[in-house]
């Protein structure tokens, strides 16, 4: 199977699976830019061995969140607070 076809049957996005291509998994992983894309296919995986386990990937999730604030207008404290 190829990880095109992996991904479809996961339920990936639409955009995802047309990006992926013949990509590996590996290959994937490598070169994408999209990291709420790889942070859905972690988080898809979480009970599988090998794979990081739930709370690594919401201290991930927060990590990013929270270099994104810099983005957030001052004054707008709802996302801080999220």
């Amino acid at each position: 199977m190829t990880f095109q076809t992996y991904l479809e049957n996961m339920g990936a996005c639409a955009e995802a699976i047309t990006w992926v291509g013949h990509r590996t998994l590996e290959r994937a992983w490598a070169e994408c830019e999209r990291g709420d894309w790889m942070i859905w296919l972690v988080g898809k995986h979480h009970k599988h061995p090998g794979w990081p386990k739930h709370r690594e990937i919401v201290l991930c999730a927060c990590e990013i969140a929270e270099r994104a604030l810099r983005f957030v207008p001052a004054g707008e404290d709802r996302p801080r607070l999220a």
